[in-house]
Parts: C-alpha cells; sequence; structure tokens
C-alpha cells in the first residue's frame, strides 16, 4: 500500500496541511485553501523575479561547477517546471524551454508559464483538490498525486531552484533581495 493511502486510511495528513487548514478555518470562502495558495504564489512569482533580476546579464550562464545548470538555466527549468504541472492539470503539452542566455527571453518565458499555471489553478475548485482528477490521473508518473499535491510540487520546484540560484548570487557577491512569504 502505498504512503499517501496509508496516510488517509488513518486519518493522518501532512503538517502543512494541518498548519494551512488552521490558519484557513478563520476563512468562510468555500475555496479558502486556493485563495491562499493562489496569494503565495503570487508572492513566491515576485519574489523569484527579483532573484532572477539582480543577477547581471554578463553572469546568466554563470555556472559554480561544471555539471549543474547555469543561473539562467535554473530560471527556465524553474518555469518549464511550472508549465508541466500546468500541462498535467489541462492535460496537453508544457510550453518548451528557451536558451537561458537572454535576460528578456526568460522573463518572457516566465511570464508565458505563469500566466498558463495561474488559468489552471483558478480553474480548480476546493472539492476536488484533494483527488486526483486531473488530466494525467492515469500515467504512471502523476496518478498518485491528487491536484493539491501538484501545486505543491510546483511551489516546492520553484523554491528549490529560487534558492540554487540565491547560492550563484552569493558566490558573484550579489547581495540577493530580502526573503519574501
Amino acid at each position: 500500500m502505498r504512503r499517501r493511502e496509508i496516510l488517509k486510511s488513518i486519518g493522518l495528513v501532512s503538517p502543512f496541511t494541518m498548519a494551512t487548514g488552521l490558519t484557513l478555518a478563520k476563512s468562510n470562502s468555500p475555496n479558502s485553501w486556493l485563495i491562499e495558495f493562489s496569494d503565495r504564489w503570487d508572492v513566491s512569482e515576485l519574489y523569484t523575479r527579483e532573484v532572477f533580476n539582480a543577477m547581471p546579464e554578463e553572469y546568466l550562464t554563470y555556472k559554480p561547477t561544471p555539471e549543474i545548470m547555469s543561473f539562467g538555466k535554473q530560471f527556465t527549468h524553474l518555469a518549464m517546471g511550472t508549465s508541466i504541472y500546468a500541462a498535467v492539470l489541462r492535460g496537453d503539452n508544457h510550453i518548451e524551454e528557451p536558451e537561458a542566455n537572454n535576460k528578456q527571453v526568460i522573463l518572457e518565458y516566465m511570464d508565458k508559464t505563469s500566466a498558463e499555471f495561474k488559468i489552471e489553478v483558478e480553474n480548480l475548485t476546493e472539492e476536488k483538490l484533494y483527488t486526483n482528477e486531473h488530466k494525467h490521473k492515469n500515467d504512471e508518473v502523476w496518478g498518485d498525486f491528487s491536484l493539491a499535491d501538484i501545486l505543491l510540487l510546483a511551489y516546492h520546484h520553484a523554491a528549490h531552484h529560487r534558492a540554487q540560484a540565491i547560492v550563484y548570487l552569493r558566490l558573484k557577491n550579489v547581495v540577493p533581495p530580502k526573503y519574501q512569504f
């Protein structure tokens, strides 16, 4: 039996869900979790752009070691992930990742993938949030994930690559923007 099924069967939920539920208990909105997620996502995206814009364009190809992604690639990859999660929710293909060597191209790609993800989040309902009723529900990779899981995967993926980029900033002696939540 999978971990998620075991937890459901004994009535356990993640600490994140419990903490979020306590925070959102004050709200009377039928889509309070989705509203909270959308608000946090918007702040996360603004912060991501601040981190990206902090690095001078001449260092977009900077890689602390040869085997890891460049600074620019961290952001095209982050945005491609956002597009993939949107594609999972709607059941089609993601927007292809561009080259990571031009700040304007990367920002435009981040804007496109953000817009498509936000549309998919706006189309969700609280009632279906904990179901796996996404378009790829039979896909071996996505089948075990609920809609809420997919949103949290997107958030986590963005935070992961943004944090890596912050290390790159520090290695280039660029002070990263103040963290926002």
